[in-house]
């Protein structure tokens, strides 16, 4: 089959990038001729490129239709389907938060996906899919690029945070100090947070016994054979076990999952429960229950159920063109939507970093070795954020906001 991928970009080798990158490539080895789309390229596209999958940021270089739009963020997704006016399509969402992620309606998206039970409730509960029409696929491993490493050793020897949010600021500080109770000196920082990005974390992953990580990242270091710790600057969830596997999973390692505050004892109690044993029976669960090929299968048996085009209504895609571009441009144009969505990404960083320096300054107990440069930092940080705060509650409380929060209810 000849099947269109659709994504935001391209480019960073994060989430939903790479899930179009291991899927599409698969399928190729399977004999399928993918093809991606999205209006921003880069590193993920050139991963593509190398593995023979055709690539482009504009439709109209594709001259033979595809069989079936496998599609990934809303815009993208009904670009697709406009410029390709037969072809059927499934939807995929990957996110329970991100703008890009709400799923659109039209008549031609036979399917939807969910990744997680997480986003399930955001397609069903908040947007109102028939269930029939959605099926969970929880996110896969490549188990023939993650390979296992050797037996876990008795004691983790050294750590690795991987995490694209996560700086030694707001995460990595409270994980040296939890790892320094234990004897584990030896921690890397690394991911776009700290720019720091990793291209083959396939191969970073071998070199260590403990992981901090959070969703597809967590996954695959369990692959491996690392002992993760599902962790993020937001919160966390623990280290997973053979007995919690199953729910986490379920949960994606995400965002539902990290419900706990992020100090340095609650890591450290994660550390102390370190077993070589469970260690070795949770990668065995991941690469057994994970596996990539299973969800291959999956997809595959979607596209061809969804390739079936019934009698198709040119008046009922008109309408679900003109109502997501009416949704759309509420979206887009309502008033201080913009700044509110800036704002809001600056408080938030602001409030995490001074969040993570107020704890680490209340855990020291030689406070008077504390810098003045470091004080001044927080006093600034706390300015900043009272400042932002006063702009952003302006913005949340005014009716353009509420018009808004209502509209991405629908």
């Amino acid at each position: 089959m000849r099947i269109l991928f659709t994504n935001s970009t391209l480019a960073d080798r994060s989430g939903s990038e790479l899930y179009v990158r291991d899927l599409a490539i698969a399928l190729r080895a399977r004999g399928h001729d993918p093809i991606a789309y999205s209006p921003i390229l880069g590193d993920v596209a050139d991963d593509l490129r190398e593995a023979t999958v055709p690539v482009t940021n504009d439709l109209r270089s594709i001259r033979v239709a595809p069989d079936v739009i496998h599609g990934q963020h809303h815009l993208e997704m009904m670009t697709a389907l406009t410029h390709f006016p037969a072809v059927p399509a499934i939807y995929v969402c990957h996110g329970w938060l991100p703008w890009q992620e709400a799923p659109p309606s039209h008549p031609r998206i036979r399917r939807y996906v969910a990744v997680d039970d997480t986003v399930l409730d955001r397609l069903v509960i908040e947007s109102g899919i028939d269930p029939a029409r959605v099926r969970t696929l929880y996110n896969f491993v490549d188990t023939k690029r993650f390979a296992p490493r050797d037996t876990p050793p008795a004691k983790p020897r050294n750590a690795l945070i991987l995490n694209s949010r996560a700086t030694e600021a707001n995460f990595g500080a409270f994980v040296r100090e939890a790892c320094k109770q234990f004897g584990i000196g030896e921690v890397d920082l690394v991911g776009y947070g700290n720019d720091r990005p990793v291209r083959n974390p396939e191969l970073l992953f071998a070199k260590y016994d403990l992981v901090f990580a959070r969703a597809r990242t967590a996954l695959e270091a369990m692959a491996v054979g690392c002992a993760v710790v599902v962790s993020d600057p937001i919160g966390m969830a623990g280290l997973v076990t053979s007995g919690n596997f199953a729910e986490l999973r379920r949960r994606n390692f995400g965002v539902r999952a990290l419900t706990r505050p992020v100090t340095v004892d609650a890591l450290a109690a994660e550390i102390e429960a370190y077993d070589p044993a469970e260690v070795a029976r949770v990668s065995e669960r991941a690469r057994s229950e994970a596996d990539i090929e299973a969800v291959v299968t999956a997809y595959e048996e979607l596209y061809m159920e969804s390739s079936v085009v019934g009698p198709q209504s040119s008046e009922d895609e008109r309408q679900a063109l003109v109502d997501y571009l009416r949704w759309l441009s509420l979206q887009t144009k309502l008033p201080g939507f913009i700044d509110w969505t800036r704002l809001k990404e600056r408080y938030d960083a602001l409030a995490l970093d001074a969040a993570a320096m107020r704890s680490r300054l209340a855990s020291e107990r030689e406070l008077q070795l504390v810098s003045d440069e470091v004080t001044e930092t927080e006093r600034k940080m706390r300015s900043d954020i009272a400042t932002v705060r006063k702009r952003l509650h302006r913005l949340q409380t005014s009716p353009a906001s509420f018009v808004l929060r209502m509209l991405r209810r629908r």
